[in-house]
């Protein structure tokens, strides 16, 4: 898996660059050595591990013993939002794989990530957060009441 992360940062560098990450380990277990191998990878890509999310206690003393912060997430438990973040759960949202054309609008109550353009004339209305890979030239409007 490691091998695949880093092709991956090879392919994207520039994107990636001074970038922070976390790394979750889910239900392995991870040694602090293997750790500091991704910790490294990332560090010759211009990007830095900031904390390590985890399934098990060992995985957990693995990511602080290299000075890591860790959480220990258990069974079923999602990580507690930050005041102000939405509630929303992550499959409440509509994702749009295209560019918006001119004159559409879009209206959704959780959040909406969109991979393509939206163009002069178009509203995208969400009451969640809006993402957009692409240029933004119409209006947005995020965090709306629904």
């Amino acid at each position: 898996m490691v091998t695949e992360l880093a092709k991956h940062l090879e392919e994207k560098a520039s994107f990636f660059n001074g970038a922070h990450a976390i790394l979750n380990t889910g239900p392995r277990e991870p040694s602090p050595e293997e750790i500091r191998h991704v910790r490294e990878l990332l560090s010759t890509k211009k990007m830095e591990m900031c904390a390590v999310k985890t399934d098990t206690e060992s995985a957990t003393a693995a990511a602080e013993s290299p000075g890591i912060p860790a959480t220990l997430l258990f069974d079923n438990e999602q990580p507690q939002e930050a005041e102000g973040q939405s509630s929303l759960e992550p499959e409440e949202g509509l994702f749009m794989k295209r560019t918006v054309r001119s004159g559409q609008t879009v209206q959704y109550p959780g959040h909406v990530p969109i991979l393509g353009d939206v163009n002069p004339g178009d509203q995208i209305v969400a009451g969640g957060d809006v993402v957009i890979w692409g240029r933004l030239r119409g209006t947005v409007h995020a965090g709306g009441d629904w």
